[in-house]
């Protein structure tokens, strides 16, 4: 596993959940110990409301880059590949407030694969 150790690179914290649908309650993970489960390293910005970043999860302290295969294991990330992306998913980014996931898809480094995801700010 490759852990991150030094990057130039800006990093935002947060969580993913599903999106409000109309007609129906947001579903809300339970508040998120003091340290966010996942992390992104901003790889390319559009605009001041979309970016593509790295995702990171936290592995017993660690930030480890998300493999693909580990997208499954989350509820909400399990719901988008059987949906092959129509259920909707947010990044709620610490201190900057609901982002939509546009997509996610694996990418690779010299580190190897991980997983990317695009966002656009949801205001």
């Amino acid at each position: 596993m490759a852990y991150v150790t030094k990057s130039s690179r800006p990093f935002v914290y947060g969580t993913f959940h599903f999106k409000a649908l109309p007609g129906l309650k947001r579903t809300v993970p339970a508040p998120p110990g003091p340290r966010p489960p996942f992390a992104l390293e901003i790889l390319r910005e559009f605009s001041a409301n979309e970016l593509i970043g790295k995702l990171y999860q936290d592995v017993n302290g660690a930030w480890v880059p998300m493999q693909p295969q580990w997208l499954s294991s989350f509820d909400w990330g399990a719901m988008y590949e059987k949906s092959r992306g129509k259920i909707k998913i947010v990044f709620d980014m610490a201190a900057a407030g609901v982002w939509d996931v546009e997509h996610f898809r694996e990418e690779s480094d010299e580190t190897g694969l991980y997983v990317a995801a695009a966002l656009r700010h949801a205001g």
